[in-house]
């Protein structure tokens, strides 16, 4: 059973890394990284480009960790057909409506950061033929194990499964190519929601928890490793493809220690904003790029833009979801 903090613990996380969103897409135009921004502006900070490759290396692998937890527990409680309707609902809905106003607008920039809930959705559906067409699944997922118990042996099953996901995928076409990567984390996250979070890592007195800093340090030091090998000039060295699912692994388990250790009780301000967590995830974005344009010929330096976007993206993106939250239909959605 899971207590109400274990449970403000995982809520605070997944609206960090969501925080983390919206950091990343505020800073990365400020950056060299065009393939990943739909505006590159004339004012950079190389500090930036620190802050874009320490996101990448773990965000979004931790928030699909994060987003499977729940789900195998919803599956057995609400059955197939009502849990693939909140599914389809929850996350299909607000990429179609986005969707058809980028198509009908003609601005598909402000969809880019969807591909999060898409991917979501199929991994979802993929656990749920899984759920249906194979029985003996849930044994197997349920059955008390000695890996999902330590974090020594969890971490370095982590780490080969999604290496082994990755390198067949990031060889041929490039770091951005984690679809199979991303699955790895997402199924890991559903195992340890079917163990019960108190019989896993994940639960407070684990030596996960009481070594979170041991496990963050580790993980930053890898990952300065794999910048220092070419990673900053874009060259796709042998040492980086290696290293990259290392790091992820160890820094979303420390990211996820530190919640786990520190969350005591519930912050007002940040149950608010953990409330409307998802509905900032999908609305931030436009707003990111309109003040981006609106800077772009601007001489301001690139901390003062990227301050100026991150602050205002935010506030407007998290009163707006306030605002649409007020409607009951919208509330069941976001």
């Amino acid at each position: 059973m899971l207590t109400k903090t274990k449970i403000i613990a995982f809520d605070y996380l997944r609206s960090f890394v969501i925080l983390l969103v919206v950091i990343h897409h505020s800073v990365v135009a400020y950056t060299p990284f065009s393939e990943i921004s739909p505006l590159i502006d004339k004012q950079q900070w190389a500090g930036f480009s620190f802050i874009v490759l320490f996101n990448d290396s773990f965000f979004m692998a931790l928030l699909f960790l994060v987003s499977g937890l729940f789900v195998w527990q919803s599956l057995t409680h609400k059955g197939i057909k009502t849990f693939l309707l909140s599914r389809l609902t929850r996350l299909g809905v607000p990429f179609l409506i986005i969707t058809i106003i980028a198509y009908l607008f003609n601005i598909n920039e402000i969809s880019g950061h969807l591909w999060f809930l898409w991917v979501l959705l199929e991994f979802n559906l993929f656990i749920t033929l899984l759920y249906k067409f194979l029985p003996p699944l849930n044994q197997l997922l349920t059955k008390q194990n000695t890996i999902i118990k330590n974090p020594i042996t969890f971490c370095l099953a982590l780490i080969i499964l999604s290496t082994l996901a990755y390198l067949p995928m990031a060889i041929p076409f490039g770091f951005q190519e984690r679809i199979f990567f991303y699955l790895v984390y997402f199924i890991f996250g559903v195992w340890l929601g079917a163990q019960g979070i108190d019989n896993t890592i994940f639960k407070t007195s684990s030596k996960l928890a009481k070594y979170w800093w041991l496990y963050l340090a580790l993980g930053i030091i890898i990952f300065f490793i794999r910048g220092f090998n070419g990673l900053l000039d874009n060259q796709q060295a042998i040492i980086s493809l290696l290293v990259y699912p290392i790091s992820s692994a160890i820094i979303a388990l420390g990211v996820s220690a530190v919640f786990i250790k520190f969350t005591k009780k519930s912050i007002s301000i940040i149950d608010n904003f953990s409330a409307n967590a998802y509905g900032i995830y999908i609305i931030h974005y436009p707003f990111a790029i309109c003040l981006q344009f609106l800077l772009l010929n601007s001489n301001l330096h690139a901390i003062y833009k990227a301050l100026i976007v991150l602050i205002g993206a935010l506030l407007l993106s998290w009163r707006l979801s306030n605002i649409l939250r007020r409607i009951s239909i919208v509330r069941k959605i976001i």
